[in-house]
């Protein structure tokens, strides 16, 4: 049961493929199962793991709402926000650490075999021999439209993320194989044959978020200033020259500039606008929800209709929130959104202070994760669920003496003994 959790994660991304022989619930059997397993281990046999409060007053929290709100949507609601946040705490109770450099490297490991089919779909097969349904690769044969692959994945927004985050992940492992870099440049790839405009915001910010902390670290508050100004009279250098290389993109690869465009005022700028006016749309319906919906939401899984594993219902006009930010402060208000971000910080200062300098860490993969989560709602669905893994490691992680002059870092713990695993 100690390796339940990595072959979990690499199965998730495999769901279309377990669905086609019938195991379409299998990986959620898993997660239920595991979840079980692991609580019962740790009552009976289980080790002390702090740093979980906030984690827990959050899914007390979700859970209440669902006491409040009894319905299968607000079920469905409180999975999506807990489930693999109590997989992964459960887990920890009962062993104790999560070897977060293995579920990096399966994680790798799946992350190309999607990004390998990804790239086959957009070269020779876009409806991949008629197993893709994706509505992105209907338009494009049926409107002409340029083609986002999906792969093995719902869509071609959960794909990009997916191969984002997983390319983040993989520059952390510190041994750079030529495995790992041929995979990264595969996820890379892969990630803007989808055309998502926020694979290049999340990859800015992770660059972005870098280049600051690098700088402020060495040289204080002037260097980063220094950098911000060379990041956009470099931007500015582009832009300018838009008129010259936007046109020849277009026509050699129309997925690309679907993704890159809109950043240079150019290509389909009035999608960037469509995205903001989802945030719009969210006060307008505040407006007249009153003060507790506000402060509490207006209810688990509402914002989730046509994407949720059981249906669901329809609140007025909003379909689905675009954002997942966006998404947790309609479905559980301002309370649950703080709760939220107090976990994210917590996770994000541990990630911060005990990475070792000059290695790429956690907290770059979270500066992309919450840049994505800013526009899109992939954190909502199960692709991304393994990163819970990491979060609870950081928040578990206890400070480790190492030699002067190196930082330790949290929860990049050693393989498990063969002896202890069970």
């Amino acid at each position: 049961m100690r390796r339940l959790p990595y072959v979990v994660t690499f199965l998730v991304p495999l769901q279309s493929v377990l669905a086609a022989f019938g195991l379409r619930y299998a990986v959620y059997a898993l997660l239920a199962g595991g979840t079980a397993v692991f609580l019962l281990r740790a009552a009976v046999r289980g080790r002390a793991a702090g740093g979980f409060r906030p984690v827990w007053i959050f899914v007390a929290y979700v859970g209440a709402l669902v006491v409040l709100q009894p319905g299968i949507v607000a079920a469905y609601g409180f999975l999506t926000y807990a489930q693999f946040a109590l997989f992964w705490l459960s887990y920890v109770y009962a062993y104790g650490e999560v070897d977060t450099a293995l579920l990096t490297r399966v994680n790798l490991a799946v992350a190309t075999v999607v990004a390998v089919v990804g790239l086959y779909q957009y070269l020779l097969d876009p409806t991949l021999s008629g197993f893709s349904t994706y509505g992105g690769v209907e338009v494009y044969l049926t409107a002409g439209r340029e083609l986002r692959i999906n792969s093995l994945l719902p869509s071609a927004m959960t794909l990009g993320a997916y191969m984002v985050v997983s390319v983040l992940l993989a520059l952390t492992l510190p041994a750079r194989t030529a495995f790992v870099k041929t995979a990264v440049a595969l996820c890379l790839i892969c990630a803007f044959l989808t055309g998502n405009k926020s694979t290049l915001f999340c990859l800015g910010a992770a660059g972005l978020y870098w280049l600051v902390e690098r700088s402020e670290r060495r040289h204080g508050l002037l260097r980063p200033m220094a950098a911000l100004g060379a990041v956009v009279l470099l931007y500015l250098v582009i832009l300018s020259a838009a008129g010259s290389w936007a046109p020849w993109l277009a026509r050699v690869s129309p997925t690309v500039y679907r993704a890159v465009a809109p950043f240079f005022f150019t290509g389909d700028i009035g999608e960037v606008a469509y995205l903001l006016a989802y945030w719009a749309m969210l006060f307008t319906f505040y407006g007249g929800s009153g003060l507790a919906a506000l402060a509490f939401g207006n209810g688990l899984g509402l914002t989730r209709q046509n994407t949720t594993f059981f249906g669901g219902e329809v609140l007025g006009d909003f379909i689905v929130a675009e954002g997942f930010l966006v998404q947790l402060l309609f479905e559980i208000g301002i309370v649950g959104l703080v709760l939220f971000h107090v976990v994210l910080w917590r996770v994000f200062r541990a990630a911060r202070e005990r990475r070792v300098p000059g290695r790429a860490g956690f907290d770059h993969v979270l500066a992309a994760l919450y840049a994505n989560m800013i526009v899109v709602h992939v954190f909502s669905g199960v692709f991304l669920g393994f990163l819970w893994g990491y979060f609870a490691s950081l928040l578990s992680a206890r400070p480790v003496e190492s030699p002067a002059g190196h930082e330790p870092v949290a929860g990049l713990k050693d393989p498990v003994p063969a002896s202890d695993a069970v």
